[in-house]
């Protein structure tokens, strides 16, 4: 992958150094940068030749944790409620090769999905068909979620997913386009409908964007200007709703009895997206406060090195132990397991007290509060591998069952996810593979036979 791109690292490398000699800056910073923007081009490049997970993987622990913190630091004053805590060399000094060695990782194993050949096995495959009953099964797991237990609730959640998955399916059937359309709004509308009226919108952005990596894909052609400017307008839009998101909830929060339509609750966020829209709106230095801070995962890192292990020991892999056994252990064989989300983790590793928000360590922070520099270190790295060695085992899956191409984001949707620790996409990744593995040996399996899409070779 390095030898790949050796050409852009050396151009990238050279204007680091150019720029360490006229602006005051940290040579260690300055380099951050830079491996964000080779993260960008490193995305941009293979968008449309495959599903690039580990490429966004990389992408946003760039963004988060060493762009954001780049601006953080030396552009931009961020809230000073989340102001980082400790100088920005030391912080960079273990930043940067963390997230080179989680990149490192991510790389490690070769992936062997080719999406061409995966194509052309899926060509005399009803593809169609296969969708909508994927998109049953969805409606059908969103009918029967309320009326069970709550143990139960996040696997009903994950064949509510697969109603996702088949709307990605459609994008490469062999139907007309207005069809193609309508059984997308289909396939996709329950999951904006709970965006708009929950008001928490990750959910619905991150299937939209793997939406848009598979829609890419389907599209290989594209020129590097033409994939950079659809990924520049998407990131805008992301980056408008995000300041619109605020106004947004203070509004239909109080909407207990949701009296505000979908359509009317649609129009309001349409209203309060396109005020930000604007580029005076979009530079203004409050909003450009907020969305700096907003993005900067390595001010919650720099909490995390100031308090361990002075005021708090370093843990020594105990919370990696505890991710472990409550992902693979249902809750209801262990009722005291650690719960996903991080509250715990956070207040334990930084010494603050969350009410009514949620924080997480991401793995940097958990590295650095389990083993410390050298330990989180390596910690990135092992994190990184293991992804990848499990894409490249769900990769040779592919090859054998080509339509699981379409199933990427089922088990991988958050490892992209930077702000996260551990136990959230460990956690995901189990029951996904659970409910997955049941899927395909009571049904899929058989379906797959049936309709002659299995690969013996």
């Amino acid at each position: 992958m390095i030898k790949q791109y050796q050409n852009i690292l050396f151009v990238i490398v050279v204007l680091v150094l150019i720029s360490s000699v006229f602006f005051d800056v940290p040579l260690v910073a300055l380099l951050s940068l830079a491996s964000f923007f080779f993260s960008l081009i490193l995305f941009i490049d293979r968008l449309g030749k495959t599903i690039p997970l580990r490429e966004l993987a990389f992408l946003t622990a760039n963004l988060q944790l060493l762009a954001s913190s780049f601006l953080a630091f030396y552009i931009q004053e961020p809230n000073k409620i989340f102001f980082p805590k400790v100088d920005a060399e030391i912080y960079f000094n273990f930043a940067l090769p963390g997230i080179l060695l989680f990149g490192l990782g991510l790389f490690t194993f070769k992936g062997n999905i080719n999406s061409e050949i995966i194509k052309n096995k899926l060509f005399n495959f009803n593809l169609f068909s296969f969708a909508k009953q994927l998109i049953t099964i969805g409606y059908v797991a969103m009918v029967i979620q309320p009326f069970l237990p709550g143990a139960l609730t996040y696997f009903v959640t994950l064949l509510v997913f697969l109603t996702y998955i088949g709307g990605i399916s459609v994008i490469f059937s062999k139907v007309d386009q207005n069809c193609k359309v309508i059984w997308l709004v289909i396939a996709f509308l329950p999951l904006v409908r709970d965006a708009f009226f929950s008001g928490i919108f990750f959910l619905a952005l991150i299937w939209v964007a793997f939406a848009f990596l598979y829609y890419m894909n389907n599209k290989p052609n594209l020129s590097f200007n033409k994939k950079l400017a659809w990924v520049t307008i998407g990131m805008y839009l992301i980056i408008t709703l995000d300041g619109a998101k605020k106004d947004y909830r203070e509004v239909v929060w109080k909407d207990t009895y949701h009296q505000i339509s979908f359509i009317d609750r649609a129009g309001l966020l349409a209203q309060l997206s396109f005020e930000r829209l604007t580029f005076q709106n979009f530079m203004d230095d409050q909003n450009l406060s907020a969305r700096i801070t907003r993005a900067n995962q390595g001010a919650l890192v720099t909490w995390v090195m100031d308090w361990v292990p002075e005021n708090e020991g370093f843990a020594k892999g105990e919370t990696i132990k505890s991710a472990v056994v409550s992902a693979i252990f249902p809750r209801i064989l262990l009722p005291n397991k650690a719960k996903a989300g991080g509250k715990e983790n956070f207040e334990r590793f930084t010494g603050y007290e969350l009410k009514g928000t949620s924080m997480n360590l991401s793995l940097l922070g958990e590295g650095w509060a389990n083993f410390g520099y050298w330990g989180g270190l390596a910690f990135m790295y092992c994190i990184g591998l293991f992804y990848s060695y499990c894409f490249k085992r769900f990769g040779n899956f592919i090859n054998k069952y080509p339509v699981y191409f379409f199933f990427i984001p089922y088990l991988f949707i958050y490892t992209i996810k930077a702000e996260d620790d551990l136990l959230t996409p460990l956690n995901h990744f189990f029951k996904a593979l659970i409910v997955f593995i049941a899927l395909h040996q009571v049904y899929f399996k058989k379906y797959f036979l049936k309709n002659k899409l299995y690969d013996t070779h």
